[in-house]
Order: C-alpha cells, then sequence, then structure tokens
C-alpha cells in the first residue's frame, strides 16, 4: 500500500512541484528515510569541502572505472559514476537498499554507466576487479561500506592492492586526528581510521587539513589514500586542502 502510494505521487505530481527544494522533503517521508539523518540523502554527507576535494582529485587523476562500496540510497553513486570515462560498479550487500538504489539510478541516470553489484563488498570487490584489466586502468574507489558488524575496509584496499594496477581510495566516515569536530565510526574496539589501512609499500594517506569548523554537512571525516602510481598522476595543487598523515 505504502509502495504504491509513493509510486502515485511520483507519476501523477506535476514536475515543477518536485524541484530539488522539495526532494529531502520526499526523501525524509519515505521509508527508510524516516529513521535517517537528513545528510544521508544528500551526495557525500552534503559536505561542500569534500565534494570540492574528491572533484579536484578524480579531475587530476582521470580514472577509467570507479567502485563504490556500500551504495545505501545511491546518493553519491551518480557524481561517482559522471568522473569515470568507464564503468562505475557500486556494492551493496543490503538487497532492499540495492533494489531502490538500482531503479533510482534506472528512472534518473540512463544515461551514466553505472552497474549495481548485490553481495559482500570484501568479496564482491575482487569479482569486479577481475573484470578490469590492471594495464592501462586507473580505479577511484570510494570505500564507505563499514556498518554495524560489518567491516570490510581493510579487505576491500588489500584487494586493490592485489589486483595490481593504478588505483587510490576515499574512505567515508574518518577519524581525523586533531580534529574533533570531524565525525567518524568506530566498531568495538576497531576505528575507522589510519590503522585499518594495511601497511602497502609507498602508500600515502591524506585527510582534510581544513578544520572541521569550514566544513558544512554531516562534517564526517574523510580518509584519503594514494598508490605511488596514483600520486604519480596527480599534480601538487590538486591536494590543495589536504594533509600528509602517513
Amino acid at each position: 500500500m505504502w509502495k504504491l502510494g509513493n509510486e502515485w505521487i511520483r507519476d501523477h505530481s506535476p514536475k515543477f512541484y518536485l524541484n530539488r527544494d522539495f526532494s529531502p522533503v520526499i526523501l525524509d517521508h519515505i521509508e527508510p528515510a524516516v529513521y535517517m539523518d537528513h545528510w544521508s540523502v544528500q551526495p557525500f554527507n552534503g559536505q561542500a569541502r569534500r565534494i570540492s576535494s574528491i572533484f579536484a582529485l578524480a579531475d587530476a587523476f582521470a580514472p577509467t572505472h570507479v567502485i563504490e562500496t556500500g551504495t545505501y540510497l545511491g546518493s553519491s553513486t551518480p557524481y561517482l559514476a559522471s568522473v569515470a570515462d568507464g564503468p562505475t560498479y557500486t556494492i551493496e550487500i543490503e538487497e532492499h537498499f540495492a533494489t531502490r538504489a538500482r531503479r533510482r539510478f534506472e528512472d534518473n541516470h540512463p544515461a551514466l554507466q553505472i552497474e549495481l553489484v548485490l553481495g559482500d563488498s570484501a568479496r564482491q570487490i575482487v569479482n569486479v576487479l577481475q573484470r578490469i584489466p590492471a594495464q592501462d586502468s586507473a580505479v577511484l574507489a570510494y570505500l564507505d561500506a563499514h556498518w554495524l558488524d560489518q567491516i570490510p575496509t581493510t579487505s576491500e584496499l588489500l584487494a586493490l592492492e592485489s589486483w595490481g594496477g593504478c588505483w587510490m581510495a576515499i574512505i567515508d566516515d574518518f577519524k581525523v586526528d586533531g580534529d574533533e569536530g570531524f565525525g567518524f565510526d568506530q566498531y568495538g574496539d576497531v576505528v575507522i581510521g589510519p590503522g585499518i589501512v594495511p601497511d602497502i609499500p609507498d602508500v600515502q594517506i591524506w585527510v582534510p587539513a581544513q578544520p572541521s569548523e569550514r566544513e558544512t554537512g554531516a562534517k564526517r571525516g574523510t580518509g584519503y589514500v594514494f598508490t605511488a602510481s596514483a600520486l604519480a598522476r596527480i599534480p601538487s595543487h590538486a591536494f590543495a586542502g589536504l594533509r600528509r598523515v602517513r
């Protein structure tokens, strides 16, 4: 009954009424938005400086493929897909969220090369990487699949390194030491921060240099992981607003 109501609203309401300002209200009143915070419906948690850094790095890195883990509602996926020349693979473990996101991609972004993969990201990222030739490819990975007792981030990074090609990774909910204004995730004794990044030779970790007071939206911390081959593709000016921590 509720699903039918949502579809009727979408199909019968005037398009001028469902404008950009009204869309968050719609999302706030459609399950599962009723139990999410407001920023979950915004790309990259509504964080303007994070968006600026991601697009500056992506523009310089010029990824051939994007891999996202933790699709959720897919609010950031189309933006990630827009920076790659080739396909974007987004992995979601919960079928309910995967179904909703896939429908939104098909209805609203049919021109983008987005493929939604259902399953455990630690396993599925290996399968996805097998489809991407390591030579002459550059992968941008956005890692946001850590949730409750699922913390696949370390395994995802190891899979990227084992793949053998050029890659960089962006980790959501990352602890920024020295700035308590940035939120981060912690599950038991495991903190989403530098400690979950494997000790891979020549890999660097960067975080926001701008104080959290100058960020908008949810103010979640971000970790940026670069291989030596990725660093060779990115000029120094693209790192404006970031600082190296390892």
